[in-house]
């Protein structure tokens, strides 16, 4: 409710939106709505910032846009409109159109809602490789709790608008908090190959619904 959001000492609010675009890009949870425009087209919506008001660029910007089709296997439908894609194709259109905008910091919110684990697998993946070749600054609300464990360094858990516990994800996926938080009790195992702290879930385990036969 209060404070700044400041960049190299200077509000946020106080940059063009041009300004900001250069160095902040944003990854919703809905894909992008199926209206006719061409995939190809959609990512280089993505350069806007950087185009002037005739929609130029100094640089021919062509060669990064095939770059991120390739990357995210999309070149086949690069002419296809977007109404014909499936949900989970639209969403990697969507991280396509951010990879093209070249921030400094990239926010995702729920990136992997409506998406299969396979396409959750990917998009992570893809967003962790290009993290660490671009050296970005990666924000994300996860609600899934060993997925935010497998791709995130530091963790941040909420828990009635307050802060529950920030740190590693070790010290903070620890089974009482889960508990105090989630109200249900978890196994906490370490990931045979990464290491990374997982929650099992345990039928029976939650605390009774208010109101329910349980409860009395």
């Amino acid at each position: 409710d209060g404070g700044d959001v400041r960049r190299n000492g200077k509000p946020v609010r106080a940059y063009s939106r041009k300004e900001l675009a250069r160095w902040l890009a944003v990854l919703q949870q809905d894909a992008l709505p199926p209206v006719g425009f061409t995939v190809r087209e959609v990512l280089e919506m993505g350069r806007y910032p950087f185009q002037n008001w005739l929609g130029d660029e100094p640089e021919d910007s062509s060669g990064l846009i095939d770059g991120i089709l390739e990357q995210l296997r999309l070149t086949p439908f690069a002419e296809r409109t977007l109404e014909h894609l499936s949900g989970g194709e639209r969403q990697r259109v969507a991280l396509g159109k951010v990879m093209a905008q070249q921030p400094r910091l990239l926010l995702l919110d729920e990136p992997t809602t409506y998406l299969d684990i396979g396409y959750q697998m990917q998009m992570m993946d893809t967003v962790r490789r290009w993290q660490a070749e671009q050296r970005l600054t990666v924000v994300a609300v996860l609600h899934d709790l060993n997925l935010a464990a497998q791709y995130c360094d530091r963790l941040l858990l909420v828990h009635r608008g307050r802060v529950a516990k920030i740190g590693t994800p070790w010290e903070v996926l620890e089974r009482s908090l889960i508990v105090d938080v989630y109200e249900t009790e978890p196994i906490v195992v370490e990931h045979p190959v990464t290491g990374a702290p997982q929650l099992l879930l345990q039928p029976g385990a939650g605390m009774p619904l208010p109101g329910s036969g349980a409860e009395r």
